[in-house]
């Protein structure tokens, strides 16, 4: 009935100003509103109109006047903000104002670089948290953040791990460039709380983690030589392969389906002294991030994990250097500003064993050599506050060579032999790269790259004869060759859109051309020449992304994206869709749940035939008759922060995967005359397991726990008679524990204790003769046995002293410290005394290294 007379009101004619002359009589003091709607109806006989919902007739309002007119003293009972009345014909209407939804507030830009105050080098997932929203964002590949707030005064806050935080107090009334240099933690040694960026609740990435490198560069290894790879193996869901090698197989996939990036180019071979040490220099190493799972969208072309490596950009504030000695090798890295707008990074490793061995080889009448060696150099230009530039490149090669020389005499000639072996192989990259700031909200990287691997294995061997009697016969030559290698050039942009403090955005696309040369063999017999090669084979590999990563609320986080690809050969296109989603919910400001499905498409294959990861293994393509290899992947997990130094983690996962490769049973791999398409099988694989992570970032304590319970299959109808097997690398159990004891400054204690269930081996179960009289050998199916159980202690003590001008460090340290037999491989003894003999590598060896920084 109300509406119906507000209705009324409304369509009346009404007239303000001639109620003004009423008076109205008060005592000073409070009412209620009812009563006051009381006493005006009283002494002025107008009555209200209006929906109880709308006022609160018990609401207290004080008079300080005696006397007022009916229209002032509606006003102080109905203020104009929040109420409206309007009088005709003794009627007063009463209502509240309708709340119009105010536009969005004014927003604006804060944007910039986090930097080390003391080198000017990019700090890579620093966090930037804005506490008053509870929100934050981090920075990129190249320490650029953007994050648009409404206007207001705001609480920043930035975080990087062994950083002190920072706190800024900022008014926002326009877009603000805020450049932040962060001052590193000056003790490691104090229980304190190192905020390190997101945390793993924070953030809706599974099954990714930042590698600390300063805290595996104190974890002992073997002869000394700091390690990325071997460290990364000790990591839950990462199995190493053989002992002491640096290859790694992550969840179940082979070591071809890991995608190694270089500052964004891909590696195609890691390994020095055939696979006994990585390529990698951890002195030039500024960021390095492994995704074992929950792949986002901009990564592709591998089914199984990403190792993304970023090297330093150099010192922009003072030169600077390191230099290491060993007993493997030696290394220098140099580093430092050329102007206000340009520094520079070059570092070089080479092992020296060739040059101590040769004067004692010699004088045996041999030549056995072996060196390898790295070079990394960067150097990064500043065009403008928006613009800058960066150059990078890698060069590493291993080359093994062998020369016998003898010389035979009787008493019709004088016969020489020359034999000459050589094995080498080797890495070239390099990355030229645009950054642009096109505003405060969207950044652009642009670059060109190019990635080339190849290996060569060459025998010569030259008799040449001097005839006594004068009759001497004509030089016989013998010689061939067998190379393989990849080349890339590719195109690639990406781009970062931050529209919202709760909202990154990335989008981008990549074209490669590839240059396959599976195998090409030359030989030389006397005076005569042959060459068979394998055709190279070229492809267009294309590839675009897009992935939101948004904050809904303050507990739920959504990483969404699509990788599309594609592979053009000159017969068959083949194109591939990869949806990835990944979310975090949080169920406390310390506990968090998460889940991702990831598909992932790879166009590579790694042809091998050892475990070891030989320079020999072939890179080959996807062709018309061998498929993409694909895979999909869902990951669910719990992560448990209890202090900013402090995380857990426990996940699951489970994996397919389609249209590997492996060699028939039988197949001679090294024929030249057999296309290499007919001597492979396809082969699906899945694997799933657990895994858990415990791990202590900073204080005088540090290091981690891992534990992986996990099963890996593999499956062909040309192998194991079609029937499902266990995986070479299936590893059921997987234990490592890595410690780092800081006792003083002076002194750092580490320790690395690791155990796993055996791997698996297909080993011979029967031998009898046959009918004539032939041994003949039955294997079990593939898989069937187990070595023994693999488990050894190292041990390192790191003795430091603080110079003027920088600091002196000795190592020592044990590899397997019990002198534990861990099998690397079983050799079957056949005949009466049939038997297998278990053959070990490394027992017990010590190592002493020398490292100086100036």
């Amino acid at each position: 009935m109300k509406n119906v007379y507000v209705l009324l009101f409304f369509l009346s004619a009404f007239d303000i100003k001639a109620q003004d002359h009423f008076g109205i009589r008060l005592p000073q003091q409070e009412y209620r509103i009812r009563n006051l709607l009381k006493i005006i109806n009283e002494q002025t006989q107008h009555s209200f109109i209006y929906p109880s919902s709308d006022v609160d007739e018990e609401q207290i309002v004080s008079t300080p006047e005696e006397r007022y007119e009916l229209t002032r003293l509606l006003n102080l009972m109905f203020p104009s903000q929040t109420h409206e009345h309007q009088i005709s014909e003794k009627k007063v209407l009463v209502k509240k104002k309708k709340r119009v939804k105010q536009a969005s507030k004014e927003r604006f830009s804060i944007s910039g670089y986090v930097t080390d105050s003391a080198s000017g080098e990019s700090l890579i997932g620093a966090h930037i948290f804005f506490p008053e929203l509870n929100s934050g964002v981090v920075t990129n590949a190249y320490g650029f953040f953007s994050a648009s707030l409404p206007a207001g005064t705001h609480t920043i806050g930035v975080g990087y791990l062994g950083y002190e935080r920072l706190k800024h107090s900022l008014e926002l009334r326009e877009d603000v460039k805020l450049n932040v240099a962060l001052v590193q933690s000056t003790s490691n040694l104090e229980e304190v709380l190192v905020h390190g960026g997101q945390s793993l609740v924070e953030t809706s990435q599974i099954s990714g983690l930042k590698i600390p490198i300063r805290q595996m560069s104190n974890l002992p290894v073997l002869l000394g030589e700091t390690d990325l790879m071997k460290s990364i193996q000790l990591l839950p869901g990462v199995s190493g392969g053989l002992e002491g090698f640096s290859n790694f197989y992550v969840r179940g996939g082979g070591p071809d389906q890991n995608l190694i990036l270089l500052d964004g180019v891909p590696l195609y071979n890691t390994q020095h002294l055939f696979g006994f040490l990585s390529t990698f220099n951890n002195d030039a190493l500024n960021n390095v991030d492994l995704y074992k799972g929950g792949f986002t969208a901009r990564y592709g072309g591998r089914l199984s994990s990403v190792l993304d490596i970023q090297m330093k950009e150099g010192n922009r504030q003072e030169f600077r250097g390191d230099a290491t000695v060993g007993l493997l090798a030696s290394a220098i890295t140099l580093e430092g500003p050329i102007n206000e707008q340009t520094s520079f990074m070059v570092s070089g490793r080479r092992t020296y064993w060739d040059v101590l061995a040769r004067p004692i080889l010699r004088s045996l009448n041999q030549d056995i050599g072996y060196h390898f060696y790295d070079l990394y150099a960067k150097i990064n230009h500043s065009l403008s506050d928006r613009d800058k530039i960066y150059f990078s490149t890698y060069l590493g090669n291993d080359k093994l060579s062998l020369m016998n020389d003898a010389i035979s005499e009787n008493s019709s000639q004088v016969v020489s032999n020359e034999e000459r072996n050589a094995l080498k192989w080797g890495n070239f990259i390099s990355a030229f790269r645009w950054n642009h700031t096109y505003n405060s909200k969207l950044f652009g990287n642009m670059g060109i790259t190019y990635s080339r691997f190849y290996y060569d294995i060459s025998n010569a061997y030259v008799r040449t004869f001097e005839g006594v009697a004068g009759n001497t016969p004509e030089p016989e030559i013998y010689s061939n060759s067998l190379n393989s290698g990849i080349d890339d050039v590719a195109f690639k942009a990406d781009f970062d859109y931050f529209p919202l403090p709760n909202q990154s955005i990335k989008f981008g696309s990549m074209l490669t051309y590839h240059t396959f040369t599976p195998k090409a063999l030359s030989t030389a017999n006397f005076n005569s020449a042959i060459s068979l090669f394998t055709e190279p084979i070229t492809a267009l590999e294309t590839a675009s992304y897009f992935e939101d990563d948004i904050k809904l609320g303050n507990r739920f986080d959504i990483n969404m994206g699509l990788h599309f690809s594609s592979f053009s050969l000159p017969e068959k296109t083949y194109s591939s869709l990869q949806p990835r989603v990944s979310m975090n919910y949080r169920l406390g400001p310390k506990l968090s749940t998460k889940m991702a499905y990831a598909k992932m498409t790879q166009f590579l294959h790694l042809l091998t035939t050892t475990t070891v990861g030989l320079p020999s293994d072939l890179w080959v393509p996807t062709t018309e008759n061998i498929p993409p290899q694909d895979a999909y992947q869902v990951t669910g997990g719990l992560a448990y922060t209890p202090n900013p130094n402090v995380e857990f983690s426990l996940e699951g996962y489970y994996k397919e995967m389609d249209n590997l490769l492996e060699y028939k049973e039988g197949i001679n791999y090294a024929d030249i005359n057999t296309d290499w398409q007919e001597t492979v099988t396809a082969v699906e694989g899945r694997s799933y397991g657990v895994e858990f992570l415990a791990q202590k970032k900073a204080g005088k304590l540090d290091g981690f726990l891992g534990y992986t319970l996990a099963w890996a299959f593999r499956k062909s109808p040309d192998l194991n008679l079609g029937k499902e097997y266990f995986y070479r690398f299936d590893r059921r159990h997987d234990l490592s524990l890595a410690v780092n004891f800081n006792k003083s400054k002076k002194i750092v204690y580490s320790g690395v204790w690791v155990l796993g269930t055996g791997q698996a081996v297909t080993l011979p179960e029967v031998q009898y003769l046959n009918p004539d009289n032939q041994l003949i050998v039955a294997f079990s199916k593939r898989g069937a046995y187990r070595m023994p159980a693999y488990h050894r202690l190292d041990l390192s003590a790191s003795l430091i002293r603080e110079k003027k001008n920088g600091e002196r460090r000795w190592i020592f340290g044990i590899y397997n410290s019990y002198a534990r037999r861990n099998p690397v491989f079983l050799e079957y003894l056949s005949g009466e005394n049939a038997g297998f003999v278990q053959y070990s590598l490394f027992q017990l060896i010590p190592s002493i290294s020398y490292r100086r920084s100036f």
